[in-house]
């Protein structure tokens, strides 16, 4: 919200209209952050999500110049976090690291390498946080994963758009959910929905570089990877079914509609998605 007002300060127009298309914003004010929770990454982005109670929709915008100045991040500001959104916090991590990370065909090993080790940070520190909470270390390095996730270092030189959180805002538009948690149930539908012929190998590396999987096979090592991805966000007690958090299965087709919607017409990720093909990755996590 902090990023809206200080895009819309100097506009006389109503602060949605700033949402729906941030090119307006010509001049900000200058955002300072205190960070108290890890993983929007906002910290060190451009980035904001907005949600219209009244009209159902949960929309992001970014604009260079609403990029906080300076944020202070003091792992012991963290340590009171409740542990489901602490939990939830490292689910928004992992997901803004594969949002980057799944992508066909342009060459950034390094960036997806930095990607696998931002997983790892978090399969190693976000069980730890779920156990103690005030662990200084873990907490660290969560919050420095959070801010690498999404400052634009692992995009870099990648053109794919993402696919799980366009999904998901259309979740937390309708229902309470934490967003979080809505990736996590998500995600492993998706990938399995994407796992093909054309996709099977950078699954299949995902799931030996960041799970340790020694199969071969790649198709056998990709299935095997969003096992373990789910049961990973299980261990850290997320329920992972749309049922379970309150989603109302007959909304689950307007929601899928929705979400092509508002991605103009298709969600153009690693694997391009078109209404039936949400509906389904919805229907599968219900």
């Amino acid at each position: 919200m902090a990023k809206l007002i200080s895009g819309a300060y100097y506009l006389d127009v109503d602060p949605w209209q700033v949402v729906l298309d941030s090119s307006k914003i010509e001049k900000a004010l200058p955002i300072g952050v205190v960070l108290t929770i890890a993983a929007t990454g906002t910290e060190m982005d451009p980035f904001s999500v907005i949600t219209n109670l009244e009209t159902k929709e949960k929309l992001s915008f970014a604009s260079d110049l609403v990029l906080p100045v300076f944020s202070f991040m003091n792992p012991k500001y963290t340590f009171t976090v409740p542990e489901k959104h602490t939990v939830a916090g490292v689910c928004d991590i992992m997901s803004h690291t594969m949002e980057n990370y799944f992508s066909l065909g342009d060459g950034c090993y390094f960036q997806n390498k930095l990607s696998e080790g931002l997983l790892k940070t978090c399969i190693k520190y976000g069980p730890i946080l779920k156990k103690d909470p005030k662990n200084y270390e873990a907490r660290a390095n969560i919050m420095w994963a959070s801010t690498w996730a999404i400052n634009g270092l692992l995009d870099s030189g990648k053109s794919t758009s993402w696919s799980v959180h366009p999904m998901e805002h259309e979740l937390s538009a309708f229902f309470d959910i934490t967003h979080g948690t809505g990736l996590a149930i998500l995600t492993p539908r998706w990938l399995e929905h994407c796992l093909d012929e054309e996709r099977q190998e950078t699954i299949g590396n995902f799931a030996r570089n960041v799970f340790d999987v020694k199969e071969e096979d790649d198709l056998k090592a990709a299935k095997e990877g969003i096992k373990k991805l789910y049961e990973f966000f299980e261990n850290l007690g997320v329920p992972m079914s749309l049922r379970q958090v309150g989603i109302e299965e007959d909304k689950l087709k307007e929601m899928a509609d929705l979400a092509v919607e508002h991605a103009g017409g298709k969600i153009k990720g690693f694997k391009t998605l078109y209404g039936e093909d949400v509906y389904q990755i919805y229907k599968a996590s219900f």
